[in-house]
Parts: structure tokens; sequence; C-alpha cells
């Protein structure tokens, strides 16, 4: 197996391989792995111009699944955490679609964000456009967004976009770190995360906005 540096080994499980049980590690990515920031606008393109090659219901399972992907992007979810949204959980007001009561998985102390925005003007409402869709078209004696599992959201993205449910997570990170919080701690509380310091990768900087300190 060819060694992976920018991974840190999580376990080491046994397969057997010409007769022969060996261990082989399983790798957890890091922060290094996830390369350079990406725009939502790319995010969005990758979104609309790839799909699974469904057989049947085609329209209703691609727009689940850019909603799938919308949504881990907005909320900066885990994908356990996205895939137990419900309906009752969204309220849609003039310029936002708001997430009521999203619970955040690894937060035992304050696992309830507060009521979180989706905004239907700039350059993420796109991504509002999507869910607001899905929701329409949902059954309406479906709650659950989504009754697929973990295994085939990882599957559906991997195939869709080329990277995995987490990648997603840390772009809306760090969106909000460069154009909407711009302080870890902020940032952070607003997510329900127990740590600031994940966030300091995305802290911005350009020298522009300290011309006058420096020059003093």
């Amino acid at each position: 197996m060819p060694k992976l540096p920018w991974l840190k080994p999580v376990i080491f499980h046994e397969v057997k391989r010409n007769g022969v049980v060996v261990k082989v590690p399983r790798y957890r990515r890091t922060l290094a792995d996830k390369g350079k920031r990406v725009e939502p606008e790319q995010i969005y393109e990758w979104v609309e111009k790839n799909h699974w090659p469904y057989k049947q219901d085609k329209v209703f399972l691609r727009l689940r699944d850019k909603a799938l992907i919308a949504l881990t992007y907005l909320l900066c979810g885990r994908i356990g955490e996205v895939l137990a949204l419900n309906r009752e959980q969204f309220k849609e007001h003039k310029n936002f679609l708001v997430v009521n009561e999203f619970i955040v998985e690894k937060n035992k102390v304050s696992p309830i964000r507060d009521p979180w925005a989706l905004p239907k003007r700039g350059r993420l409402s796109p991504f509002t456009e999507i869910i607001l869709e899905y929701l329409k078209v949902l059954p309406k004696n479906q709650s659950k967004l989504f009754t697929i599992k973990r295994a085939r959201a990882h599957q559906i993205v991997k195939k869709i976009t080329g990277k995995w449910c987490h990648w997603f997570r840390a772009m809306g990170e760090a969106y909000l770190m460069r154009y909407v919080f711009k302080e870890p701690v902020k940032c952070a509380s607003a997510l329900r995360l127990r740590r600031s310091d994940t966030l300091i990768e995305y802290v911005p900087y350009n020298w522009e906005d300290y011309a006058k300190e420096l020059s003093a």
C-alpha cells in the first residue's frame, strides 16, 4: 500500500490477502488533505453539472442528491447530522430559509444550534434554492429529508463531486470564516464546535486591511 503522508492512521484492521492475514491501516484525512479553498460558484457548478446515473425517478433523486450536498455545505454539517434533518425544522422567511434545532453530534454540552439562516440572496443563494425546491417535491407523508444511510451518502457525494462529505463541511467553515464571522471564537460558537482553534487556518488575512497600522 502506498504511503499517504498527509493522512493519519486511525486504526489497523486485518484482511486476508493470498491466504495470509495482514494488518492494513485505515487513514483519516487531515487539514492538509482538504487542499485550497474552493469558492461557492465552483462548488455549485459541480453540483449542477454531475449526477448519479439513475434509471428511475431521475428528476427527484438528482434533486435529492443536490440538496444533500447543499445542506452539508451551508450547514457545515457532518453527514450524520444532515441525514437526521426533517422537514419540520425548516421555516421559510422573506430573505432566508431558517433551520431550527440543528443537532451537533459531538457536542454533549450544547448540542443544539441556534436557528441557522440559509440566504435567498447573495453567493450562497443558489444552494438555498436547491433546498427549497427539494422541500416542495418531498412527499407529504415523508418527514425525514433523506432516507439513505451514511455509506450511500458518501457514495453519492464522491460520484458527483469527486470529494468526500466532510470536505464540504470544511469549505462551508472556510466561507463563514472568510466572509461572515472572520473570528474563530464567533464562528465556533455559532456552529457549536467544542474548539475554535480548528478554524484558525480559515482566518482571512489581507495586508491592505492593516496598511494604516503597518505604516504607523
